[in-house]
């Protein structure tokens, strides 16, 4: 699919508020340098306060010609603090910044500094430490938000386990911590609940988290899986020749590998005991719009020398052994790195589908992601058209690769089922519950979400034994009417693995529940008793700032269910050899099945 070039480009923002108009109007300069950078469409500005808007472009222009766009922007003489963000708009789609909304309050002579997809500037080293009366008010904000509103709380923990987890962190936040300290703290603390849906977003952190967590030079050089326990080099982003594609990493700063996973993974958040999703999301892929767990943890949990980091290595032929120093790095040098060494690598969500015919006999659909919203690309016409070759040429054999597949929006999935459904399935096995009548009062100022309804809810009838009300009209279950004039006829193959939750782990679960194929590689995320999401508020921690998601719903699946996710029916994975050769070890495995079958 089409790729495009994500614009790194030097934003300046000057507020000149001393100018104010008789009408006691408050004027702001906004200028942003796109020198070089390709913007196909309007630089703009959206906002949430007049004369800006969330919904339409405030133009910028580059009267000389140079690359850098400007705008003079009025605001009322009531406007104050305002969020935010810069854009590339086409008339079609929006490119937003990745970065949470910039939020600024309008006062005298203020002049800020900006760069495209950077929040401010936070030097870390100059942070206070939090108080044990900050952590006290964040620790009973937090229990207050969990224990009233949480859909899955005690589906993997009794009452006693919970209050004991809670108990660990107020115990710990009884004497003063860092802000990556109290984020680690937090992270745990979630985790326990088991709920990948569950966590301190990697993505919505206000700016001084972000730096705390992100922006630091405390970054591994390269990207790794793990393999048999091993930790194994898939992409060197370094200069040192020693960290090749298939080497072992057996320590870091003197720490065994083993010793850094089994301490990293009560940090992760996952569904019950679905541990091969924390295994993959204990890994480094590398991607700019993608936060790894693992970049997340480690710094915080193994501090890091960013001008030294001590690897012990072991070539995969040799079996030599050997001890390197090389320095850290920023996600952003690593990704640019990457991308310059390894051109192919996926850089958009357009890159991560892809069709191909593969032989007369089998066809290839990669759907890496379901984040259907951010594609520059019309992703339904792209479907129609792969399936409409597969059916032209009449190919008997579809991939489909979902391996890398970690969710997103419902109806990629959806439309994906118009093509693969042959017969009619209906399963309505799945209860939506929430755990309140009518929605806390007092945990509504505390929250945010985009589905306000869900502070409307009013139960009149008694709860269930459990301590639910059912919600069913979210989850109303599997019901696939296949039409003959687009469904595929062929036999499809669907490779899987432990990162498909959310929207990915459903499509799993249709594909077993439904039969519409054969599931082959590894174990998925999510979990068959069910899963916690639909719904997010957004608590924000009054002092760490520490931005908490918390779905409000959850789907359980009727009956005895394993507390797993969705096993496939043929068991694939890739080894060190084919990761040190380049290979795609479960697909070329794949084809091998399918060449079997076919003969």
């Amino acid at each position: 699919m089409k790729k495009i070039t994500y614009l790194f480009a030097v934003c300046t923002l000057f507020f000149i508020n001393s100018s104010f108009s008789q009408n006691n109007e408050k004027i702001a300069f906004f200028s942003v340098d796109m020198t070089g950078q390709e913007t196909k469409g309007i630089v703009g500005i959206r906002g949430n306060v007049a004369p800006l808007s969330w919904e339409k472009t405030y133009p910028m222009t580059d009267a000389d010609g140079d690359g850098v766009y400007e705008a003079t922007v009025v605001f009322g003489s009531e406007a104050k603090k305002f969020e935010y963000k810069f854009v590339v708009d086409n008339g079609k789609k929006i490119q937003w910044e990745w970065l949470n909304n910039r939020i600024e309050v309008l006062e005298n002579d203020n002049q800020f500094v900006r760069a495209w997809n950077t929040q401010k500037t936070v030097d870390v080293s100059t942070l206070k430490p939090l108080t044990p009366e900050q952590l006290a008010e964040d620790f009973s904000t937090l229990k207050m938000v969990i224990t009233k509103v949480h859909p899955g709380l005690y589906r993997y923990n009794t009452k006693e386990e919970v209050e004991a987890n809670f108990q660990e962190l107020a115990d710990y936040f009884s004497e003063q911590r860092t802000h990556g300290e109290a984020y680690a703290a937090v992270s745990k603390l979630l985790a326990s609940i088991q709920c990948e849906h569950t966590f301190a977003s990697y993505y919505n952190q206000k700016a001084i988290l972000k730096a705390v967590i992100h922006r630091q030079r405390d970054k591994l050089p390269f990207t790794f899986r793990w393999i048999g326990g091993k930790m194994i080099i898939v992409e060197n982003a370094s200069e040192s020749e020693a960290l090749r594609r298939g080497t072992e990493v057996v320590a870091i700063n003197g720490t065994s590998t083993g010793k850094i996973l089994s301490t990293m993974l009560p940090y992760i958040s996952a569904d019950g005991a679905s541990d091969n999703n924390r295994l993959r999301k204990a890994a480094i892929r590398g991607y700019e719009a993608i936060y790894d767990d693992f970049d997340v943890f480690f710094s915080l949990l193994f501090p890091v020398d960013s001008n030294a980091i001590r690897l012990e290595v072991r070539a995969f032929k040799s079996n030599e052994v050997q001890t390197i120093t090389v320095p850290a790095m920023t996600r952003k040098e690593r990704v640019k790195a990457l991308n310059e060494r390894f051109p192919n690598r996926p850089q958009t969500a357009d890159d991560a589908w892809q069709f191909k015919v593969l032989d007369d006999e089998v066809g290839y659909l990669q759907i890496g992601t379901f984040a259907t919203d951010e594609f520059t690309t019309d992703w339904k016409q792209f479907l129609d058209e792969s399936f409409a070759q597969l059916k032209k040429e009449k190919i008997p054999n579809l991939i489909v690769d979902l391996r890398e597949n970690t969710g997103g929006m419902d109806e990629g999935g959806q439309y994906l089922m118009k093509f693969l459904a042959k017969e009619k399935c209906r399963a309505d096995v799945v209860e939506g519950r929430i755990r309140f009548a009518q929605f806390p009062q007092e945990v509504r100022p505390l929250v945010s979400t985009w589905a306000n309804w869900i502070f409307d809810i009013n139960h009149t009838e008694a709860p269930t034994e459990e301590g639910y009300y059912l919600e069913l009209d979210e989850f109303d279950g599997i019901n696939l009417k296949p039409k003959k004039s687009t469904a595929y006829n062929g036999k499809i193959y669907f490779l899987v693995s432990g990162l498909n939750v959310s929207a990915a782990y459903y499509l799993a679960g249709t594909v077993r529940t439904c039969n519409l194929g054969t599931l082959v590689g590894e174990e998925t995320g999510g979990n068959q008793r069910g899963i916690n999401g639909g719904t997010l508020l957004f608590l924000t921690l009054p002092n760490s700032t520490i931005e908490i998601d918390v779905p409000v719903l959850g789907s359980f699946i009727k009956g005895n269910q394993a507390n797993s996710g969705i096993q496939p029916d043929v068991h694939f994975e890739d080894t060190q050899a084919d990761i040190y050769n380049g290979v795609d070890g479960v697909l070329q495995q794949t084809l091998a099945l399918i060449k079997k079958e076919n003969n």
